[in-house]
């Protein structure tokens, strides 16, 4: 894949707001490692604060990867931005499954509660089943839009902080999607940070999720649809 292309326009607002639609373009739907996106914007626009503004504004997510480099992904306000600014004939539309799940994890990387139930709603089918590792009672599924409601609200009770991401997503046939990532989290009566490597398999029905099932580790998420690490 190509860098960014060379700011040769003065260092002018537009101009800063047109490189930072370039960057988050060019960040695209799959996380990249920091170093790679800072070393390449810097080296491209070095006499413009492209990713100063970038990351003012909230449109870059960073995600933590305990024993590995830091990741960065657009964040749900920064595809928000380009969706807005930047007519899809400007560039490449692809919306699948895959992106459907990584737009989820943004949203988390957001932080606003109610955006994030807003987005499941929209895009969850109405009898939802969510198997979770994190509240309710083991193997009990939260079930329809009032259980994500539910699921939600138990996390902000019983999380100071709770923030999710993904190394790597992958179709599985035409209605599933594994994801492999991690949760950091720090609990509200321990107040001990925390982090879990952890797996996702999602599944669609009529491009709605339709069921979501958390794994204790991601060999188990990638074997529950016959993968293997």
């Amino acid at each position: 894949m190509t860098g960014p292309r060379q700011s040769t326009g003065p260092p002018g607002s537009d101009t800063v707001d047109t490189l930072i639609l370039d960057l988050l373009e060019w960040i695209g739907p799959e996380p990249r490692p920091y170093a790679e996106v800072l070393e390449a914007w810097r080296t491209s626009c070095p006499r413009l604060p492209v990713w100063e503004n970038a990351n003012q504004r909230g449109f870059i997510a960073r995600h933590p990867v305990p024993g590995h480099t830091a990741l960065v992904s657009v964040s749900a306000a920064g595809a928000e931005h380009l969706r807005k600014h930047r007519q899809p004939s400007q560039r490449i539309v692809k919306q699948d499954n895959v992106e459907l799940v990584r737009e989820g994890y943004a949203r988390w990387q957001a932080g606003d509660y109610d955006l994030l139930l807003d987005f499941f709603l929209a895009n969850a089918a109405p009898d939802i089943e969510l198997y979770s590792r994190f509240g309710g009672v083991s193997g009990t599924p939260y079930r329809g839009h009032d259980g994500l409601r539910a699921w939600l609200a138990e996390i902000q009770e019983t999380f100071e902080r709770f923030e999710p991401w993904v190394d790597q997503a992958r179709e599985v046939g035409d209605d599933r999607v594994v994801a492999i990532g991690g949760i950091s989290f720090r609990a509200r009566e321990s107040g001990v940070d925390m982090a879990e490597r952890l797996g996702w398999v999602y599944e669609f029905r009529d491009a709605r999720l339709r069921r979501m099932m958390f794994y204790a580790s991601p060999g188990e998420a990638l074997e529950a649809v016959g993968l293997r690490e």
